[in-house]
């Protein structure tokens, strides 16, 4: 990207990244994250998905206008750019190999293009992956894939704060659970 081309995205960014620190919580800031994706690719929808890698799963922490989704972390072309931590941009998706139309069948969603890029913790592994969906120019460019890929280097730190506080407070509920089953156990 030219700096000089984009100079007002990257001034949105910066102020971006200031709206996003005043919303510490996954809650508010995930629909923050995604929308200012959209907004400035130009995108109609966008996902975030985790990966479960007990499970061998993708699952979606944040789905525009979907519940969750779960897949196989080596399905549709989330699964490959996944299992491959790489980007990837796809403009006719509907002829790639790929593509997890399944999706589309249970939403009644038509994905047309995609781009999806892998979020990667501090040791540089994936752990999710962030995709946009359906360009409002009818394909994206490489510009496009460059700044989703600028842009979630820059968000990768605070989704992966979100994985580990989210961990954290599952084995909280769990100790909890079994401290309050041990206390309500009768004892002999």
């Amino acid at each position: 990207m030219k700096y000089r081309r984009h100079r007002k995205e990257y001034r949105k960014l910066g102020e971006f990244g200031k709206r996003l620190l005043d919303h510490p919580s996954v809650e508010k800031g995930l629909p923050m994250i995604a929308e200012y994706a959209r907004d400035i690719v130009g995108a109609e929808r966008s996902s975030i998905f985790l990966h479960d890698s007990r499970k061998g799963t993708l699952w979606t922490i944040l789905s525009d206008g979907m519940s969750e989704l779960v897949i196989n972390d080596d399905e549709g072309v989330a699964g490959a750019a996944f299992q491959i931590a790489e980007p990837m941009m796809v403009n006719d998706v509907q002829n790639d190999p790929r593509f997890f139309s399944r999706i589309d069948g249970a939403t009644g969603f038509r994905t047309e293009n995609l781009i999806v890029v892998p979020i990667l913790n501090s040791e540089n592994e994936p752990i999710g992956v962030f995709e946009l969906m359906n360009s409002s120019r009818g394909a994206f460019d490489e510009d496009d894939l460059e700044f989703l890929e600028f842009f979630t280097a820059f968000i990768e730190s605070y989704i992966e704060l979100a994985v580990i506080s989210k961990k954290v407070k599952e084995k909280e509920e769990r100790k909890r659970a079994a401290t309050v089953a041990d206390f309500e156990s009768p004892k002999l």
